[in-house]
């Protein structure tokens, strides 16, 4: 079963949180094929939904502060959202090709060291790069279309270079 991964790290990135934790990000997962959303969410004041609280149909959703590893979570991810930490990044794109990753730009960051690890990513097509108030349209535009493949490195982005954003 398709499963995308939502992780922040070790910090907290409640925007983030806030928009994967909408009943519109979640029927676009479903609408990609996703049967399955797991949530790292950090030490963020927003608790993302479960499927115990009946979040959406046909979505199954877990969610948790930290994990010892998280080597099953990216193992089992075909899409991986992320805050754009080094590690993560790394995880999420080893084998090359393996998944898909999304770097959510954390603007309230000062010196965002993670938007410059993002945007070369992004220079060399290894991950789509959005802001939170962006990632649902990314997701509803058909993050499928546009990474045709999992192994494709031939895929047009929705990041504007001239604003930064």
């Amino acid at each position: 079963m398709a499963t995308a991964f939502v992780t922040v790290g070790t910090t907290s990135f409640d925007k983030l949180i806030n928009e994967v934790n909408k009943t519109k990000f979640y029927e676009g997962l479903t609408r990609l094929g996703y049967k399955n959303l797991i949530i790292q969410y950090g030490n963020g004041s927003i608790i993302p939904h479960t499927s115990e609280e009946g979040s959406v149909e046909n979505l199954h959703i877990e969610a948790f502060r930290y994990k010892d590893s998280l080597k099953a979570e990216f193992a089992n991810a075909s899409l991986v959202i992320s805050h754009g930490g080094a590690g993560v990044c790394l995880q999420a794109l080893t084998p090359i090709g393996s998944r898909r990753l999304i770097i959510v730009i954390n603007d309230s960051l000062m010196g965002n060291h993670q938007e410059e690890l993002a945007l070369t990513l992004l220079r060399g097509k290894h991950a789509l790069v959005c802001t939170p108030s962006s990632l649902n349209q990314l997701i509803w535009t058909g993050v499928e279309s546009i990474y045709p493949s999992k192994l494709t490195c031939d895929r047009p982005t929705n990041y504007d270079h001239s604003s930064g954003r």
